[in-house]
């Protein structure tokens, strides 16, 4: 693509305070990473390091997450840069937003585990193809813009899309994309904040940026470019030197002639239009874009086709009918123990996307404006669809009980929530998983699970939960509890006593 070096004028951020090294101290285990994972072959080398393939010796499951190693020293004094990607990550929850699952750190090096995407860049599939069809790229489209608004609702600016930043999930064609990298991303404590810092890649930045004055809309303007580039196979913006290109996109001078712009519809050409609008009061923004007459014609289109794709995962199911099983454990859903909770989290960590194909089908079904939450309206709608009548009190008991940690009177219920929520007991807790996962909280390898445990899993996981928070979780399970879980106790907490363990 040319001219793709980042322009980035991030200062060094000098000095940690204490606050902020307890801070990244709380998200990473000391344990010996090497001890725990089996180390493959190098998926990539940057500048701070290398990212490997790895895999739990002995997981819940057979998944494989790219483990990103940092070597300590090249990063200096950048690690803020670190832990503040670390915690914007920690803030989303979305299906296309790449997750991290634990983090350890030694006396040379950062280890972040993190999904492994075996498809590749986007970037490589533009090359390969060289353009895509508008249905594909509406698919990827939609998602991009649905990942962009969920960070977006949570007050992230990216500051850095660009092709090389959108990954597949597996090689085939209807892979699953990731959003990754957020090392440039910025948390944004107010709707209209406005930001200074020149960051980004010369073909994608918006012109608000290189004018020193932007806000979130430099995301809304990157996701235009991405998106002329995959109708195309070229990037609207284009010059023989960094100057050239600047002065083309702070005039937003593009073109739509040449014989690859006649097979492109006037509704793709709208939407391009729309979003590449150098005044961004004017730019269209995400979440309008999902609404757009191109967005809309292909979503529906795919809703009414059922079928099985070659990775395996169903698509194209009516988008206003959600599997009845699936409401009646939402309407059903009961709070369970804080300690099951927090194992759930981590349970749905270790499942791989073929495992909760049907559930994140189902939650996209239900989030109907996209932001990557289930709202009362939208919890509402689909109930009512499904002839279970609720008041608005109901609804949010319903999403309290799933999501009880929510202080704000606006509920709503995360992604990673949901798939714990409307999990198949009977068969993901099976006496085989039950085992695997009660083993992976017995790294200490004693057959009990203790406070200490506990706590090392949880702090792998990104959550340093104080010692007294793990006894209140022991004791609400069993008052008499010794301090430690055996496995029978660990099969009661997953399933209860009512239920019939089979493997």
């Amino acid at each position: 693509m040319g001219c793709g070096q980042s322009l980035n004028q991030v200062k060094n951020d000098g000095q940690m305070t204490e606050a902020e090294k307890n801070r990244l101290e709380n998200f990473t285990s000391k344990s010996n990473i090497r001890s725990l994972y089996q180390f493959s072959g190098v998926l990539g080398k940057g500048g701070f390091g290398t990212v490997k393939l790895a895999q739990l010796k002995s997981g819940i499951s057979e998944k494989k997450v790219a483990v990103k190693i940092i070597e300590k020293s090249r990063l200096k004094d950048k690690q803020y840069a670190l832990l503040r990607e670390l915690e914007i990550l920690k803030t989303l929850d979305h299906p296309n937003i790449i997750k991290f699952y634990e983090v350890y750190q030694d006396e040379m090096f950062f280890y972040i585990c993190m999904e492994y995407c075996a498809g590749g860049e986007l970037l490589e599939r533009i090359t390969s193809q060289k353009c895509f069809k508008e249905r594909e790229a509406s698919r990827i489209m939609e998602k991009v813009f649905s990942a962009i608004n969920h960070m977006h609702s949570k007050g992230i600016v990216h500051r850095d899309l660009k092709p090389e930043n959108i990954l597949f999930l597996n090689k085939y064609n209807d892979s699953e994309i990731k959003l990754v990298d957020f090392g440039l991303s910025k948390k944004c404590d107010s709707t209209n904040q406005q930001l200074n810092t020149m960051v980004g890649t010369p073909l994608y930045v918006s012109p608000n940026v290189l004018k020193g004055k932007y806000d979130k809309t430099c995301d809304d303007w990157s996701a235009g470019v991405i998106l002329y580039i995959l109708l195309v196979g070229y990037p609207p913006f284009y010059g023989k030197s960094r100057s050239e290109i600047f002065k083309k996109i702070e005039k937003g001078v593009f073109s739509m002639e040449g014989p690859e712009w006649d097979l492109v519809s006037e509704d793709a050409k709208d939407l391009v239009k729309k979003m590449l609008v150098v005044d961004s009061k004017k730019r269209m923004t995400v979440d309008q874009a999902l609404k757009h007459p191109w967005i809309l014609k292909y979503q529906k289109k795919a809703s009414f086709t059922p079928s099985i794709t070659k990775s395996g995962s169903t698509t194209a199911q009516d988008l206003d009918h959600v599997d009845p099983k699936i409401i009646n454990m939402l309407k059903n859903f009961r709070s369970p123990c804080k300690l099951r909770t927090e194992i759930m989290k981590v349970l749905v960590n270790q499942l791989n996307e073929k495992e909760i194909e049907d559930l994140k089908t189902a939650f996209r079904q239900i989030d109907k404006d996209q932001t990557g939450m289930i709202k009362v309206h939208e919890l509402r709608d689909v109930m009512e669809k499904a002839g279970h009548k609720s008041s608005k009190e109901q609804i949010e008991k319903i999403i309290r009980n799933i999501s009880p940690s929510q202080e704000t009177k606006d509920v709503s219920i995360k992604y990673s929530e949901f798939i714990a929520a409307t999990l198949d007991q009977i068969i993901y807790v099976k006496a085989e998983k039950i085992w695997s996962l009660f083993k992976y909280f017995d790294p200490s390898n004693t057959n009990y699970i203790t406070i200490d445990d506990l706590k090392e899993i949880f702090l792998r996981n990104g959550r340093n939960i104080p010692d007294n928070e793990i006894k209140s979780m022991l004791k609400e399970v069993s008052p008499k509890t010794s301090g430690r879980i055996t496995l029978e106790e660990f099969k009661k907490i997953m399933v209860g006593e009512e239920l019939d363990i089979k493997s």
